[in-house]
């Protein structure tokens, strides 16, 4: 074991075998470092031989004596151990000395290998602990940073800072690919199943379209749903998510290494997310709050209107976070139409003026169509005559719209909810994958919004 002084941090923690030439991260920084070359190394002192006489000898003959102690005052058996001694022969006399010499020493050295392991599941526990102290702190540190960043926001809203020289929007009349955002700042209105499926429906048409689905919420739930956990696991440890968008050095090259396929749709691609988008997505903002010339609202617009992605995809579509961030920003800023899908109840309701809102108050570095309101698990008495909570849902959805903008558009098709689409989502499976289910609860939204997109 050796202490190691990292040079970024200046913070000393323990390393438990060392290796000339190994790459390691700080526990505190998580900096790369290169041992013994990159770090000032700090040998452990040397033990001291009289300490580790008493502890790897003296107690196992302590531990022993204890046991033979034990024993004796055990009736009968120190006779019978001499009667033994005394009627076993010269010969056998030396075969129990020798037996017994034996098991003393088996039995020291297993003490002692029990110690040494006991000594080094410490030390590995000490190690864990320091670096869950520090995962602590930093996550302190950024819930702070989250904080302060949110206040500033409300003196100054950055995602309307006066635009420098932001790349060219393509108009969609001169490039193939088509681009949606599915947005609602209120979770749990099943958004995140809706894309999967559009895009799976979009791809598996007699016509086919090629898709592109982008998960941009850090939880995930579209990636999990949409490819094997091995190959998210692979694509997580490569580091090809949706994190890299915000690269502003994202090259076309690069940005193919990202797509991975989708399970059994052929025409369908995925860019995935892990929780480390979370984290990008706070140091992109608090760039650009701090250095305005750092501009973090285009950075999607960048790579994805760049003509070998737009030739080659028909629709990209944005699964967005219900919450305001830099993805969400950027998947606007690049977006052709955004759709709004919604539960028929009050909760649901009480989000779409808030999503509207925040839609016009991008107004000046986003200008996507409202493609429409689409009705998500909902629920039929008998088709097509929903429940009638639903069916009160659907009139006061229309009556919420027409006070909040007139000329939004409700889609006629609705997504009925479904235990078969629920017990498909766990099995790694966009639902749409089968005939029945696409056809019974998707096929004609996707119908509806190919005829909408295609105006």
């Amino acid at each position: 074991m050796i202490r190691l002084t990292c040079p970024g941090c200046k913070k000393i923690f323990k390393v438990l075998k060392p290796r000339t030439g190994l790459r390691m991260s700080c526990p505190y920084c998580t900096r790369q470092l290169l041992v013994p070359r990159s770090v000032q190394v700090e040998a452990e002192k040397e033990p001291n031989i009289f300490w580790l006489l008493i502890k790897n000898i003296a107690s196992p003959i302590v531990l022993i004596t204890a046991i033979v102690l034990a024993i004796k005052d055990v009736p009968g058996v120190v006779d019978f151990l001499r009667w033994a001694f005394a009627n076993a022969g010269a010969n056998g006399q030396v075969t129990m000395v020798a037996i017994a010499g034996i098991g003393l020493i088996y039995f020291a050295v297993l003490t002692m290998k029990r110690e040494e392991r006991v000594a080094r599941l410490k030390a590995e526990r000490n190690l864990l602990e320091q670096r869950l102290r520090s995962k602590e702190t930093e996550l302190k540190q950024i819930e702070e940073n989250n904080f302060r960043l949110a206040e500033e926001g409300v003196k100054e809203d950055i995602w309307r800072r006066d635009v420098i020289g932001p790349p060219l929007f393509v108009d969609k009349e001169k490039r193939n690919a088509c681009f949606i955002s599915l947005l609602n700042l209120k979770g749990g209105v099943g958004k995140t199943t809706l894309a999967a499926n559009l895009g799976a429906c979009l791809a598996l048409m007699d016509r086919p379209l090629k898709v592109l689905l982008i998960d941009l919420d850090f939880q995930a739930t579209l990636s999990n749903m949409s490819v094997e956990a091995s190959t998210l696991l692979t694509a997580q440890r490569m580091r090809h998510t949706a994190e890299r968008l915000l690269d502003p050095q994202l090259t076309v090259d690069d940005f193919k290494q990202l797509l991975v396929g989708i399970n059994q749709v052929a025409n369908g691609r995925l860019i995935i997310a892990d929780d480390s988008l979370e984290r990008m997505d706070f140091q992109t903002q608090a760039k650009f709050f701090l250095k305005p010339e750092h501009d973090a609202r285009f950075l999607f617009r960048k790579i994805l209107h760049q003509r070998e992605i737009t030739d080659y995809f028909d629709v990209v579509i944005f699964d967005c976070p219900p919450r305001l961030t830099t993805s969400t920003v950027n998947a606007l800023t690049t977006s052709d139409y955004v759709l709004v899908p919604t539960k028929l109840d009050e909760r649901s309701f009480e989000a779409i003026p808030r999503t509207l809102a925040f839609l016009n108050r991008l107004r000046s570095i986003a200008q996507p169509k409202i493609v429409g309101v689409v009705a998500n698990e909902v629920q039929f008495w008998r088709r097509p005559q929903l429940l009638k909570v639903h069916e009160r849902g659907m009139v006061r959805l229309k009556e919420i719209l027409k006070a909040t903008d007139p000329d939004l558009y409700v889609f006629e098709a609705m997504v009925e909810l479904s235990t078969d689409v629920a017990f498909s989502n766990e099995k790694n499976i966009v639902p749409c994958v089968d005939t029945d289910i696409r056809q019974a609860y998707f096929h004609a939204t996707a119908v509806e919004l190919r005829e909408r997109i295609s105006k």
